[in-house]
């Protein structure tokens, strides 16, 4: 099990009466997360898009034994009812997405009210990835992008879609859900020379916040984010951790 699903257990056992929450992993991959809930005595359930997913390497014994719902792909309405789920996890798969727009809209209608949603992606706002960015155009997205030797049938293999926090704040919002914490993952020590960007970065922000005042909403919104854009996991961490609590009544 990598950092990122260690994370992941870690916030699903700091939840209240976490042995008795509806759990489901989409996209489970090996299923790590699966297993190391299971020996918590949690009984969660997974999905998997195709029986040769590129991911199913070294199946666990967990693929067997839980419920694993096959032939769900994330990119369609989800084959669960409304208010199914009190925790819906989903860990370095949304970047893999064509569409962020459907899974947060499923995730939100899936997601019982007061209930919580975990996503980890590769995180394109850290510092060196801002400066691979400013110096190639080009985000740094941990594995090789596509190219035109990538065949349609190869794209979900790619991160074609990393994920844009500010676009994934107000989606989030949008749905009923609020972000509760963005936590860190690994952050790389060689990096911190790039801790004397923070506060010109800082004070752009701080700009880039102030001068879209539309509404009162947007500019609440705004500053959130402007709070968000600027703390360590966003500055530094290798992946994004988002937890987010969806209302507790459905809109």
């Amino acid at each position: 099990m990598n950092t990122i699903q260690r994370k992941v257990v870690q916030i699903i056992g700091q939840l209240p009466d976490y042995l008795n929450l509806s759990i489901i992993d989409l996209s489970c991959g090996e299923g790590h997360v699966l297993q190391a809930l299971s020996e918590e005595g949690c009984a969660a359930e997974g999905t998997h898009y195709q029986d040769g997913d590129y991911i199913i390497e070294n199946p666990q014994l967990i693929l067997e034994a839980a419920t694993i719902h096959k032939g769900v792909a994330l990119n369609r309405p989800l084959p669960f009812p409304d208010d199914s789920y009190d925790v819906v996890v989903m860990t370095e798969v949304i970047e893999h997405l064509p569409d962020h727009f459907m899974i947060i809209a499923e995730i939100a209608r899936i997601l019982k009210p007061g209930g919580r949603v975990i996503i980890t992606s590769p995180n394109i706002h850290r510092l060196q990835s801002r400066m691979k960015f400013l110096l190639t155009g080009t985000h740094k997205i941990i594995r090789r992008r596509i190219g035109w030797d990538t065949t349609i049938d190869q794209l979900y293999e790619y991160h074609i879609n990393p994920v844009d926090f500010p676009t994934l704040h107000a989606l989030l919002k949008t749905h009923g859900i609020a972000i509760e914490a963005v936590k860190s993952s690994t952050i790389k020590i060689r990096y911190f020379c790039l801790m004397v960007l923070i506060p010109f970065i800082w004070i752009a922000s701080w700009i880039e916040a102030k001068s879209k005042n539309d509404s009162e909403l947007f500019a609440r919104g705004e500053a959130d984010l402007f709070r968000r854009m600027c703390s360590v996991p966003l500055l530094m961490s290798e992946q994004l951790i988002i937890v987010g609590k969806k209302a507790a009544q459905s809109r």
